[in-house]
């Protein structure tokens, strides 16, 4: 089912299969570090696209990653995993690049496709607007995370429903991982949407996410053999 549909040219070598890994607003390795050796392992060239929302604007950001994004595709397929806000600024690169530049298959990881009640309630506090910048502005806005289209190219959805520290549950409605609800991710929207009981600041380094990533990257491989 992974399988089907991929953007892969049936004529493209065999060069090595990338994967990029976009980070969460104050992304650190913890959340991806375990998750890009496991993929190693794989022999994927695992790579990772981080930020700085408190010194970039959203544009700036933005830009770089389709610059990425484009260098990817250059060298060949490419796996792109999205967590938590990774996955909102790959929405936004992935419409911008060539369809024959665009991801063999995209894997939003507890992402929000809808505002998140989260970040409305703190959108005034100073430390919040201060460390998020622009990007907290964005998952704060209903109106303007709506206007993000929903993903073209070939998409898995990761989701948790287990709050911080099992009862900690800052998203405001349940089931949620404790910060982004369930409702906020909208899986309806996907055809592969897979629920686990993680919370949201282990769900990318988790054994199960592990699988979906790597069940994609043997469906991309599959689609690339000769």
């Amino acid at each position: 089912m992974l399988a089907a549909a991929l953007n892969i040219d049936p004529h493209a070598d065999k060069r090595m299969l990338q994967l990029l890994f976009i980070d969460g607003i104050g992304g650190r390795s913890i959340f991806r570090a375990a998750l890009l050796r496991q993929v190693a392992k794989l022999g994927v060239e695992a790579l990772y696209f981080g930020y700085h929302p408190s010194r970039e604007t959203l544009a700036q950001i933005q830009g770089r990653l389709e610059a990425q994004l484009h260098s990817l595709a250059a060298r060949g397929p490419y796996v792109l995993v999205g967590y938590s806000f990774g996955g909102v600024l790959a929405r936004m690169a992935v419409p911008q690049i060539a369809r024959a530049g665009q991801p063999c298959h995209l894997i939003l990881v507890a992402s929000p496709m809808h505002s998140m009640a989260l970040s409305r309630r703190v959108a005034g506090w100073r430390a919040f607007r201060w460390l998020t910048g622009e990007c907290g502005a964005l998952t704060a806005s209903e109106t303007d995370m709506a206007t993000i289209a929903r993903p073209t190219v070939v998409t898995t959805c990761v989701f948790g429903t287990r709050p911080l520290l099992g009862i900690i549950d800052l998203a405001g409605s349940r089931p949620s991982d404790g910060m982004v609800s369930v409702q906020e991710v909208n899986p309806s929207l996907f055809n592969t949407a897979l629920a686990q009981a993680s919370s949201h600041p282990f769900i990318a380094t988790s054994k199960a996410t592990f699988r979906v990533i790597s069940d994609c990257i043997a469906a991309c491989d599959s689609r690339r053999a000769p």
